[in-house]
């Protein structure tokens, strides 16, 4: 089995402070006959105190035929349509559809 360490920078989500996730991906990992992929992951705000980890398993020939894909690029569309999915349950509207709502440009 292979296993490495990744620390990246991050923003806290809930004050906005600096900080890092802690990712430990380890793999080839066998469940019921598949080969997955597993990433445990952790932050903790040394500023507001928030803590976040958890663990997740993503099958490897899926992760394999997307590793090209793991560019910065592809992290900020992916971050993106994340922060778009969390906003529409609350009825943000945004663009033309918010100026037409509230008013702005009469």
């Amino acid at each position: 089995m292979e296993s490495r360490s990744v620390r990246r920078p991050a923003l806290c989500p809930a004050c906005g402070a600096p900080g890092f996730y802690n990712y430990e991906l380890k793999g080839p990992v066998d469940r019921e006959g598949n080969r997955l992929l597993e990433i445990s992951y952790s932050f903790k705000c040394e500023v507001c105190g928030y803590e976040d980890s958890g663990g997740l398993y993503i099958p490897l020939d899926a992760v394999y035929r997307i590793r090209h894909l793991l560019v910065p690029e592809a992290l900020a569309l992916v971050e993106r349509v994340k922060v778009i999915t969390d906003v529409a349950p609350l009825g943000v509207k945004a663009g033309a559809e918010a100026s037409a709502t509230t008013g702005e440009g009469r």
